[in-house]
Formats: structure tokens, sequence, C-alpha cells
């Protein structure tokens, strides 16, 4: 059984830290944990804490990141004007954003860095013609190829050395196609 819990999810830190506000809150937990009791919701002891409520089989990191470094500042922004609040009693000042549209959103700028990785090395290639500029070019592009793959899409390692080394394959096949 204590290695079922221990294979139970992490919280995500948003998730810890909208517990930790909604603890605080008089229509929430108006903050009933005193003591030594409260000490569990320290930061040092977040790693403790598991998620019961869902138990996602692979959790897409970039969605996650979107979610936690991108949705405050655009709440902030925007968010707050154009999205109604939960309407409970019990929820004041909380909104909901839907975790799929994120997921949508690492899709969509999945997609579009698909394309537009090795579109723009190509020109920039192109219009390039000192040896040494191209070759910093390949290199500093097949990085950008390899980071893309490693955090966006979340490839294992074996597959980004795979495919940074076939686009630097191609970067240089396009290369000694060219007269100058």
């Amino acid at each position: 059984m204590a290695a079922r819990v221990g294979g139970l999810s992490k919280p995500c830190t948003s998730d810890y830290q909208y517990l930790n506000q909604w603890l605080e809150r008089p229509v929430g937990g108006n903050g009933f944990l005193r003591g030594i009791e409260s000490k569990v919701l320290l930061p040092k002891y977040e790693s403790d804490l598991v998620l019961s409520s869902r138990n996602p089989s692979h959790r897409d990191q970039f969605a996650q990141f979107v979610i936690d470094k991108i949705l405050p500042w655009y709440h902030r922004v925007v968010g707050e004007r154009l999205q109604k609040p939960v309407s409970s009693p019990d929820m004041l000042d909380t909104w909901c954003y839907r975790k799929s549209r994120f997921t949508v959103l690492g899709d969509v700028i999945c997609m579009l860095l698909s394309f537009l990785v090795p579109t723009v090395s190509i020109f920039v290639l192109y219009h390039q013609r000192s040896t040494v500029a191209r070759l910093s070019i390949i290199t500093a592009m097949s990085f950008v190829c390899s980071v893309v793959m490693t955090f966006v899409v979340q490839g294992r390692r074996v597959d980004v050395f795979a495919a940074t080394t076939a686009f630097a394959a191609v970067q240089v096949v396009f290369l000694s196609g060219q007269n100058y």
C-alpha cells in the first residue's frame, strides 16, 4: 500500500499555491490550520504532498510551464477582464482555466516551431556567404532544434540526438548544393 501511495503524482506548484491561498481565505479554510498543524504546508514539505484526485499517466511539462509561468501574467493583463470568476460562494476570487486549452496551445507552439526552425535556418544560411558564419548558424540552429525537442516536444534523449544530428546533416547538404 505504501508503494501505491508513493506512486501517486505530486501536485504542481500552481496547485500547491492555490491550496495555500484557499486555506487562508475566510470563505475557504479560514486559516484553520494553526500551530504545528500549519507546518505541513511549508514550502520545504511540498514534495511530501501527493495528488489523489487525478493521476495523469504523462504530464505535459510544456503545458504546465505555460500554466505556471504564462497564465499568471495573462490573467493579470487580460484574463481577469475577459473571463468570469467561478460563481460559487465558497470560491470567491477564483477563475477556472481548462488545462486542455494549454495543452492545445503547447501543440500549436510546437507546430509553429517545427516548421519555423528549419525554414529560418535555410533562409539565413542562403543569405550568408562566410563559411565560418554558416557553421556558426548551423551550430546555433542545431542547438535551438535540440532545445525544442527536449523541452517542448519532450523527446527521449536518443530521439533528440538523432533528430538534431539529422537536422544538422540536412543543413550541411543544403549548403553543399549552393554555388557562389
